[in-house]
């Protein structure tokens, strides 16, 4: 009988590989991933923990069908929380109430205002597909009053976009204008939302935060390195940002 080759040992060699390989590629997956993924990656923070927010829309067709995490997406945003509706990403919103998002107050019949104050791409409006003049026209003069250019996108919530992105969005915010108008913002509504750009990356945050009661840092799973951790625990300490607090969004 021939002694090579033994089709035993090859079999056994191939189921093992068969099995070995998905398992190393699952393994360095997570080795090299160092994103922050679930709550227990923001555990040890020293930042009060609001809520999490579940990522909807995931699909996984097959074994090695991964999830790809995209940076915001203007054309995918849109508005999730409803009145009556009961479903996971309503319920997540109805935790997260006792400091919750701007749908969330308006659904339980406050008054709100999302004042879109990202003067350099307007990420808000453009989600929303809000279009016309706004915060920039009023700050920089060319609008004598900001009331006509406040548009509903829901019953109880209202935005105020940024209209024409302008040149100097940190010299507008640092006006006594802008103080003005949130201060007289703040006896028409219940609650303003003030949507900003990504801290540390330009100063109009800073800016707005003297501005605001409280501070909500949003954490994108699958996105945020978790190397920057201990700069939020930094920012949190020295009490850069009032009443600082953050959410996890987008958890699978």
């Amino acid at each position: 009988m021939p002694i090579s080759p033994v089709a035993k040992k090859i079999y056994l060699i191939a189921l093992l590989l068969g099995l070995g390989i998905p398992f190393a590629i699952f393994f360095l997956r997570i080795l090299f991933n160092t994103t922050v993924r679930t709550r227990a990656d923001v555990s040890k923070l020293k930042v009060p923990f609001l809520a999490e927010i579940p990522q909807m829309g995931l699909e996984k067709k097959g074994f090695f069908d991964f999830h790809k995490v995209n940076r915001f997406d203007d054309k995918s945003c849109k508005i999730m929380v409803q009145q009556g509706k009961r479903d996971v990403i309503n319920e997540a919103f109805r935790v997260l109430r006792t400091m919750n998002m701007a749908a969330s107050m308006a659904v339980k019949g406050s008054k709100v205002l999302l004042l879109d104050l990202d003067l350099r791409k307007a990420s808000l409006s453009n989600s929303l597909d809000i279009k016309g003049s706004g915060v920039a026209s009023y700050l920089n003069g060319r609008a004598d009053d900001y009331h006509p250019h406040i548009q509903t996108v829901v019953d109880n919530l209202s935005i105020l976009p940024v209209g024409s992105l302008p040149p100097n969005p940190s010299e507008l915010l640092v006006s006594d204008k802008f103080k003005q108008m949130v201060e007289e913002m703040r006896k028409e509504y219940d609650y303003i939302f003030m949507d900003c750009p990504p801290i540390d990356i330009v100063a109009d945050t800073s800016i707005i935060s003297k501005s605001a009661d409280i501070t909500v840092f949003i954490i994108r799973a699958g996105l945020f390195d978790k190397q920057a951790l201990p700069a939020l625990d930094e920012l949190y300490t020295k009490g850069n940002y009032s009443r600082m607090a953050f959410i996890l969004n987008g958890v699978e």
